[in-house]
């Protein structure tokens, strides 16, 4: 048990096993060692300054995980807007693209979602920036899970479809 002295909150949990799960999802999701320890680290801290939020602290892994999987996703924003992040981006057969087409087919992503409305924008950052579950978002919007869902899914239907649309212009004009 690991006890913060400032707050007198106590976890009482294997920190090693945290840990190990925390660094999995972390590589996981950032495909990267060096960033996944980096992540894991600052969640494991973060838990610990805020050891009081934890809802059940005979078992605050899973709280730590959320912790873990909000820290990735805060890394990967800062790393991509200072443009320090690799383009792992595949083509429709899975195979890898060259530099030139995963940037291309970012730049076209980032101008078919600047289309989209401000929710739907608003909708898209906490499900894949945030990574909130879609309860989660309910929540937070005050709208219903089931519109979420419904809302989430019209817009990854019209992306797609924008998207192929480019791609086929672009194939067709060259």
């Amino acid at each position: 048990m690991i006890r913060n002295p400032e707050l007198g909150a106590a976890l009482e949990c294997d920190w090693s096993e945290a840990r190990r799960r925390c660094l999995a999802l972390a590589i996981r999701l950032l495909r990267s060692q060096h960033d996944a320890e980096e992540a894991v680290q600052e969640a494991l801290l973060r838990g610990l300054r805020h050891a009081h939020a934890c809802r059940n602290r005979q078992d605050p892994i899973p709280w730590l995980m959320t912790i873990t999987r909000r820290e990735c996703a805060r890394l990967s924003r800062r790393r991509l807007e200072k443009g320090e992040v690799a383009l792992e981006v595949c083509g429709e057969r899975g195979e890898e693209l060259d530099t030139s087409q995963a940037i291309v087919s970012v730049v076209d992503l980032r101008e078919a979602v600047a289309r989209l409305s401000q929710e739907e924008r608003r909708l898209l950052s906490l499900r894949y920036a945030e990574q909130l579950t879609q309860s989660e978002i309910g929540k937070a919007l005050c709208i219903p899970e089931g519109t979420v869902k419904t809302k989430l899914h019209r817009i990854r239907t019209r992306l797609r479809a924008e998207m192929w649309v480019e791609n086929e212009w672009k194939t067709l004009s060259s």
